[in-house]
């Protein structure tokens, strides 16, 4: 499945390239080496169904103040105390210097909960948490990938590549997305 996935976040890339963010990947080595690179291409994916492409790297010593096209991604090694029994990830939303927590410990019990490989979960809260960040909004929606929890409806459209954002959200994200881009400039 995952270069079927590869070849069409290529080929959607190519038909419409739309605003440009960077997320930069903090602590990757709470995740498994193996499950980072086909959850961040699922990501992709997802966020280029919204019309926004994505560029991925690994934090280095200059991404303390990213540029407002840039969104950090933290990865965590544990779960932390503040965050719902229920929640995989979380966004802490502050303008431009808005950020994403997921938490790999909680990803890998409910993918296991849900009977969904722990890298299709994976992408699909990144996307989510990186949603919240592009709507610059903590809430959620009553289907799609801004659902409140992933269940197993949820579980099975991302497996089937059918798991997106709503049409409003699109049109948020993408005035969003294009704000950051050309506060770059």
């Amino acid at each position: 499945m995952l270069p079927v996935l590869l070849v069409m976040l290529l080929a959607r890339l190519a038909q419409n390239p739309g605003p440009r963010i960077t997320v930069v990947i903090h602590n990757p080595e709470a995740v498994p080496a193996a499950v980072l690179p086909r959850a961040q291409t699922l990501a992709a994916h997802i966020l280029s169904q919204a019309g926004i492409a994505t560029e991925w790297r690994i934090a280095g010593p200059g991404d303390i103040a990213p540029r407002p096209d840039v969104i950090p991604l933290h990865l965590l090694s544990t779960r932390p105390v503040t965050l719902r029994r229920d929640a995989n990830g979380y966004a802490i939303l502050s303008g431009e210097r808005s950020y994403a927590g997921v938490s790999w410990p909680a990803v890998q019990a409910a993918a296991d909960t849900l009977d969904i490989h722990e890298a299709t979960l994976l992408g699909a809260v990144m996307a989510h948490e990186l949603g919240h960040i592009l709507l610059a909004s903590p809430r959620h929606a009553a289907n799609g990938i801004m659902v409140t929890r992933f269940g197993v409806r949820e579980a099975q459209a991302v497996g089937r590549g059918e798991l997106g954002f709503l049409k409003d959200e699109v049109r948020r994200m993408q005035a969003e997305a294009e704000r950051r881009c050309a506060a770059r400039r």
